[in-house]
């Protein structure tokens, strides 16, 4: 064996000196990173679950807290104030459009009415409210809610469901409703200027004197929506349609109202 050992070439047992340290060093450093990866991953997987009983256990003491704020306080005035400026404070907090849905609907039931902006700017500052606008509730369920003169500008509403829901007056100028299902909604006199509704549900929805101008409605979906025996048509009565980007990509001509004449 000895003798097998000196004939053998000297580069092959150099090179085996070599490479066997590595290869073994290798080895461990794969196992290593197998081992972090997991780890890294059982400590991601203990954050989101530590962070989502954070989230949970702050929409608890919110409604808790509303709920403790409309029982108790004779100060009705005071009381709204403190729950708009929490519930203001609480939308910016969180990060899942889930979640934001929830408190809205929550509030939309309690107190309707603390979503509706003031129609004056001046009243606004002096006049506070739960302001909707530029929040992200994408693909989220907020059908048969009341959100009259809310401000939803420039909210993210993509997929979202609003079927049957309560928008009249709402401000939704600018907000994103790509896909969105609005069939049977209330939009009437709603803003909804530069607003996109592409490949949106609108059968049924009411647009009566909304302002739609330059708003993107290329192939939304206007069939007739029936439900529960009730069939309903959607209504452009009074509307206006100035450079509205119609069903089939035309634009519709300056001063087009009801009805959208191509240029």
């Amino acid at each position: 064996m000895l003798k097998n050992l000196r004939d053998s070439d000297p580069l092959l047992i150099l090179a085996g000196i070599i490479l066997i340290p590595i290869g073994v060093a290798a080895v461990s450093l794969w196992v290593d990173t197998r081992i972090d990866a997991r780890q890294r991953a059982a400590a991601e997987d203990l954050f989101r679950r530590q962070e989502r009983l954070t989230v949970t256990q702050t929409i608890d003491n919110y409604f808790q807290g509303v709920g403790m704020l409309i029982t108790s306080d004779k100060d009705v005035k005071g009381s709204d104030q403190i729950i708009i400026a929490r519930t203001n404070a609480l939308l910016a907090r969180l990060t899942h459009p889930q979640d934001r849905a929830l408190i809205i609907r929550f509030v939309s039931e309690l107190r309707p009415e603390l979503t509706k902006r003031p129609k004056r700017m001046l009243e606004r500052a002096a006049k506070p409210f739960i302001d909707l606008a530029n929040l992200d509730l994408s693909s989220t369920d907020l059908s048969y809610i009341n959100l009259g003169q809310a401000n939803l500008s420039g909210a993210d509403l993509r997929s979202a469901k609003l079927l049957w829901a309560n928008l009249r007056q709402a401000s939704l100028r600018g907000a994103l409703l790509d896909q969105t299902d609005l069939r049977g909604a209330e939009l009437s006199a709603s803003t909804l200027n530069r607003a996109s509704l592409r490949r949106a549900q609108i059968g049924g929805t009411s647009f009566i004197a909304a302002d739609l101008e330059d708003a993107d409605l290329r192939d939304a979906d206007t069939s007739d929506f029936e439900f529960e025996g009730l069939v309903t048509t959607t209504n452009f009565d009074n509307a206006k349609l100035a450079n509205t980007i119609w069903l089939d990509g035309s634009v519709c001509a300056k001063g087009a109202v009801g009805k959208c004449a191509a240029e």
